[in-house]
């Protein structure tokens, strides 16, 4: 891939993206998608300070930023066209003093599913494993304070959330 990579995810469309960094290519912060077996640097009209997981949210794709807000994580809901990405909507996770837990993945909660798609993604679960055992529950549009967490027993350092049908 373009540089030193972070976890990809694939749009609805089955195209791939990754946020890399600090390797040519890819020396600043950027998203890049796999078109034709080459990658490509998409325009994206928001920067990237320390770059995360890319996940697919519904319509959009879900860029994660590890220090996106004054406190800490955001996560970019972002629209890709061409070779240029936009940035429709940016929930701020700042109170979660362990941000860099969850940059690797996420699960996305939803009441209205539509097929395999989300009509609206109401909560997102995401690993703790910077400073617990956890998977905390964030609201996915107003981001703040987690809701509440999971204990999984025999857990220990979780690093990655999912959700299957």
């Amino acid at each position: 891939g373009p540089g030193y990579d972070w976890p990809a995810g694939y749009d609805k469309n089955g195209n791939l993206f990754v946020e890399c960094s600090y390797a040519s290519p890819c020396s600043n912060p950027s998203l890049a998608e796999l078109s034709g077996g080459t990658w490509h640097l998409l325009n994206l009209d928001t920067p990237i300070n320390f770059p995360g997981a890319v996940q697919l949210m519904g319509a959009t794709l879900g860029v994660a930023d590890q220090a996106g807000g004054p406190d800490g994580m955001t996560l970019d809901y972002t629209k890709v066209s061409g070779s240029s990405a936009h940035d429709v909507k940016k929930v701020s996770f700042g109170t979660a003093s362990c941000y860099a837990g969850w940059a690797s993945s996420w699960g996305s909660l939803s009441k209205n599913p539509d097929g395999l798609q989300k009509k609206k993604i109401d909560k997102i679960a995401t690993p703790n494993s910077n400073c617990g055992d956890d998977v905390s529950i964030w609201d996915a549009q107003n981001g703040g304070a987690p809701i509440t967490s999971l204990n999984p027993p025999g857990v220990f350092s979780p690093a990655g959330v999912t959700f299957t049908k």
